[in-house]
């Protein structure tokens, strides 16, 4: 609408400040013969039109909140209004109160400390903004159901840990070569120099390094020419961290079955569960685990439907309904799952979700149990995390706790802390409904 009635396209748009944005947003929606301050504009999933400091919000994120602006009211709506830091906190509240939320550094400073005093305060700032509430399903008695999460420890076969051994080794191999070259760099250009991904391409020529980068790389390095690995090999110096933790997701996920105790856990969990009349929910990040997976529960006879991003939107449809609604005896004793249906897909015939690995944020971890612990469930519903007993899978799921953590302050019922809130409102409304 900016383009069509006032001329400026998407990319100029986003280079203007903020205030003439809004204000060509308002003239285009009044042009098209919109008007904003009578609408009630509302945005579901409104943590994907959040931003985050240091990220370009994207050019719709910037569209929908200022056409939300000058929306006489307006609504976001989310499940987990955060993924990664407090910043994100400030995009929803700048968005429907940017009088009172109009300076990011300072927002940070006063509530993104993780301490109870400074979750109070800002519990207190948000609540004449915010409305906390969770449906969960209930049995017949209208008794609240449970979601039970376990987490299951494995040992690490004596293949896997020698594997993980060499890992850590082949990283601490090109540590110590970064280290050692960004000391020469340094001597060369001075202490204030800032090294390019390029100075670190001579890493090509140490036959342990690149003998290193080969064995820990993704499957795209070994698509590379003899050339284009030189000018990649940099990168992959540089980014130590991300290699590691790469080489370890295939190491725990993607090893062979029979060199694989996760997925052996896995296959053995669902086959109690299905001994017990129990349907199931498996979801992996990766496709080549789940079809390692699906494999080997249909060779130990169990029926299995599969839902990934390869299939259209029939081919999803299909297999869901083969696990949701096929009658008892037809339908697939197990669901598994990419990331592909870690929203929108109503599966409570599952009693049990199994996280193959562990989701990046507690988002991602919410929105696949949710798969099962929805409205419409008849039974409380056990959620399974299993893990290798080893420092990366623990710092992993630790991680998660973490994020997960400080998504809460926003989550608790905010009424009993502030009289002047939003959820107070809200209740007192219906208590005199009633």
């Amino acid at each position: 609408l900016v383009e069509k009635h006032m001329g400026v396209d998407s990319e100029a748009y986003r280079e203007l400040p903020e205030e003439k944005q809004k204000e060509l947003m308002l003239n285009a929606c009044k042009s098209e013969g919109i008007e904003p301050e009578n609408a009630l504009f509302a945005i579901d999933e409104a943590h994907d039109v959040s931003a985050r400091r240091g990220v370009a919000p994207s050019k719709r994120s910037l569209a929908l909140k200022h056409f939300g602006h000058h929306s006489g009211h307006y609504i976001e709506a989310t499940g987990d209004p955060q993924k990664s830091d407090a910043s994100e906190f400030y995009s929803f509240l700048h968005a429907v109160a940017p009088d009172k939320f109009n300076d990011q550094e300072k927002f940070i400073a006063e509530y993104g400390a993780n301490t109870e005093a400074s979750k109070r305060a800002f519990q207190r700032a948000i609540a004449p903004y915010a409305f906390a509430f969770a449906t969960k399903p209930t049995d017949q008695k209208g008794r609240t159901l449970k979601r039970i999460d376990q987490e299951h420890y494995i040992q690490p076969s004596e293949k896997l840990a020698q594997e993980r051994q060499r890992i850590l080794d082949d990283i601490q191999t090109m540590s110590s070569w970064q280290s050692n070259r960004w000391e020469e760099l340094k001597q060369q250009h001075g202490d204030g120099y800032e090294p390019t991904t390029e100075d670190f391409n001579t890493a090509y020529d140490d036959p342990d390094v690149k003998a290193a980068v080969d064995r820990l790389a993704a499957a795209g390095w070994h698509g590379m020419d003899e050339d284009a690995q030189r000018n990649a090999i940099g990168g992959q110096v540089r980014a130590i961290g991300g290699v590691k933790r790469t080489a370890m997701f295939r190491l725990v996920h993607q090893a062979p079955y029979e060199d694989n105790p996760k997925a052996q856990w896995v296959v053995e969990h669902c086959l109690e569960q299905h001994k017990q009349g129990k349907p199931g929910i498996v979801f992996s990040a990766s496709s080549k685990s789940a079809e390692m997976l699906k494999e080997e529960m249909e060779k130990r006879g169990l029926k299995v439907a599969y839902i990934h991003g390869g299939l259209d939107s029939q081919g999803k449809d299909e297999q869901r309904q083969f696990f949701q609604e096929k009658p008892e005896g037809e339908a697939a004793d197990v669901l598994i799952a990419t990331d592909a249906a870690r929203t929108g897909v109503n599966l409570t015939r599952g009693k049990y979700v199994t996280h193959y690995d562990v989701p990046l944020t507690g988002m991602g971890f919410e929105q696949r149990s949710a798969r099962a612990y929805r409205l419409k469930q008849k039974d409380n519903v056990d959620v399974h995390v299993p893990m290798i007993d080893m420092p990366e899978e623990k710092l992993a799921i630790a991680r998660m706790h973490r994020k997960s953590k400080t998504a809460d302050v926003v989550k608790d019922r905010t009424e009993n802390i502030d009289e002047t809130g939003l959820a107070r409102k809200i209740r007192n409304a219906r208590n005199q409904t009633a």
